[in-house]
């Protein structure tokens, strides 16, 4: 079985690719073990696929501060969030938050973060009522 290169190399001005047939002679010259691909190694994901660690723990919980930078861009790029000039954590934890996915320390919000500040009664006696002006 032929070997398959990952990456184009020159060999005397000629260039070899990953879809070019390799002649012997040229493949033993190649001896950077980087060029060549494992067969028993899986196949690097194309370009802009998030890795499956970034979506797996999105499944689990939602971003926060336990994540690291690249899991965060990861993230922001598969659900379609622009970064925009956010580079630190602490921003791209912030634009998350903004676009509903994280607050700003890594809790998800959802719907009811409005409310979050406004204690709730326990019950009827709990609330203050003013008499109503007459």
């Amino acid at each position: 079985m032929a070997k398959t290169l990952t990456r184009t190399v020159y060999v005397d001005g000629v260039a070899y690719g990953p879809a070019s047939a390799i002649p012997e002679d040229v493949a033993k010259r190649i001896t950077n073990p980087k060029a060549w691909a494992d067969a028993d190694a899986p196949a690097p994901a194309p370009a802009g696929v998030v890795p499956a660690t970034a979506a797996e723990r999105a499944a689990d919980e939602p971003p926060s501060a336990e994540w690291t930078v690249r899991e965060l861009k990861d993230f922001a790029k598969a659900e379609g969030i622009a970064l925009g000039d956010a580079r630190a954590k602490d921003q791209i934890l912030a634009v998350l938050a903004d676009a509903g996915h994280a607050g700003p320390e890594g809790d998800d919000e959802g719907e009811d973060a409005a409310d979050a500040d406004v204690p709730e009664a326990d019950s009827p006696e709990d609330v203050d009522e003013q008499p109503a002006d007459d």
